[in-house]
């Protein structure tokens, strides 16, 4: 019956056209677009950040203490995925009106009226942002710019941030073991950036690992090529936005409730500037 279910909610959430199991259990995927052969610099690359392990432990904590704040990602149905931050874009309509969404506090309710402990008169993205925007979160932000300048190898004043990059949270589950989601992330590339012409060719994903359970990793397709990438926490990754790439199933242990947390932004250059967002 878990196998079955399975099936139905991978193939429901990421759009694949052909799933089998195999009989270790590992779920093997044909998905709906084809991968094309990229240059050689289309990632990923991993470096180490400079957060150690107790700025790791503390961004960790004040997100699980925000939890009124997160946002499930519908798209994955009863999977334990949320989002906190800017509010996603699988998470509107093609004319950017939020659709329904669903947090710990309120259950299932539209995305403007999902108020938050932070205030009863303020809609949820209101909350999000006031949270943002306290010393003891803003921080970790201002962090992940410099990260992404050093990795860009531009000044601090040549990376700054459109958006908030947004952090993706997924609970303890065995689901996570053997799903796979194939995805690339050149949607999210921008056109113009405050009057000017954005590289939307060369678009950029950036990952900072805060809590990474044994095994996880990211799997990317460049052509025929595959590549597993392992990830500890504390790792900086960059890839092309163009490049397939989906999360590496990750070992679960029954006796360990371990999260799997992730800070991530999009970003392109326009002009001799990087601008990041989600």
């Amino acid at each position: 019956m878990f196998f079955f279910f399975l099936l139905l909610a991978v193939a429901a959430g990421v759009g694949l056209q052909n799933v089998e199991i195999t009989r270790t259990g590992r779920v093997n995927v044909q998905f709906g677009f084809r991968t094309r052969l990229m240059a050689e610099d289309a990632g990923p690359f991993a470096g180490k950040s400079s957060l150690n392990e107790s700025d790791l432990a503390v961004i960790q904590a004040t997100v699980l203490e925000a939890a009124s704040l997160w946002v499930h990602m519908s798209a994955v149905g009863p999977i334990m995925y949320f989002n906190l931050g800017s509010v996603h874009v699988g998470f509107e309509d093609t004319h950017g009106r939020p659709q329904q969404g669903w947090t710990f506090q309120h259950g299932f309710a539209p995305v403007v009226h999902l108020a938050s402990d932070l205030g009863t008169s303020k809609g949820h993205r209101e909350a999000v942002a006031a949270w943002q925007k306290q010393p003891s979160v803003s921080w970790i932000f201002e962090r992940f710019r410099l990260m992404v300048a050093k990795e860009r190898g531009v000044g601090p004043e040549k990376a700054r941030l459109e958006g908030v990059p947004a952090f993706h949270i997924y609970a303890p589950s065995i689901v996570w073991q053997v799903l796979i989601n194939p995805h690339q992330d050149s949607d999210y590339a921008r056109t113009v950036i405050r009057g000017d012409r954005c590289d939307r060719q060369h678009p950029i994903s950036w990952s900072l690992g805060i809590a990474m359970p044994a095994g996880s990793g990211l799997v990317t397709w460049n052509g025929t090529n595959r590549k597993l990438s392992q990830r500890p926490a504390g790792d900086f990754l960059s890839w092309h936005g163009g490049l397939p790439h989906a999360l590496l199933p990750w070992r679960f242990s029954g006796l360990r409730h371990d999260w799997r947390l992730s800070l991530q932004a999009f970003g392109v250059r326009c002009g001799d500037v990087w601008y990041l967002y989600h």
